[in-house]
């Protein structure tokens, strides 16, 4: 159980560290979700759909020494995102997470446990202050993904339907191809 709260507490060290980004005016077009998405293959075999119109910046030699892999922002609907990669002990699950997030109520406001459309788990969350929300998957190989997404302009994220779509499906679109390759080669057998 040391292990999760420790963990629990490394995702909020993490959130705490989120660079600012800078004041713009918040527009969505009436909640619904306006984004294409493009699928980012990363080396290591993960990959995940992340918004088109974003900007992403070059990542600093701090940021990336923090664990970012990819800040971006769309000035227009005043949305930012950003993904980090941490370590994890193997042994931790993501109900295990899940359970600690839930616990800590001083840091999440809500952490629920979920699948994809690929049968991997993640935690859908919202920070207690709902300055953010996002998710985080573990791969099962030590690491875990955490995405982000907050208002450029600093304001709640409480009912707002654009960011909750985006996290959603950017989570839903999730996919450890090696695993996920690795398993269908399994089924054959």
């Amino acid at each position: 159980m040391k292990k999760i709260v420790s963990l629990a507490l490394a995702l909020m060290l993490f959130l705490s560290l989120t660079p600012a980004f800078a004041e713009i005016a918040h527009v969505a077009e009436d909640g619904i979700l306006t984004y294409p998405m493009e699928r980012i293959h990363l080396p290591d075999g993960f990959s995940f759909v992340a918004p088109i119109p974003f900007t992403y910046a070059e990542l600093s030699d701090v940021e990336a020494a923090m664990g970012y892999i990819m800040i971006g922002e769309d000035p227009e609907q005043g949305i930012g995102m950003m993904v980090m990669l941490g370590t994890v002990e193997n042994d931790v699950e993501p109900a295990m997470l899940a359970l600690a997030m839930q616990q800590d109520t001083a840091s999440f406001a809500s952490a629920i446990l979920m699948e994809n459309h690929f049968g991997q788990e993640g935690i859908l969350f919202e920070s207690a202050d709902q300055s953010f929300g996002g998710f985080c998957v573990l791969d099962g190989e030590g690491y875990m993904y955490t995405f982000m997404f907050v208002h450029t302009d600093g304001s709640s994220i409480i009912g707002d339907d654009v960011l909750s779509k985006l996290a959603s499906e950017s989570f839903l679109n999730v996919y450890f191809e090696d695993k996920a390759l690795q398993e269908l080669e399994d089924m054959k057998d």
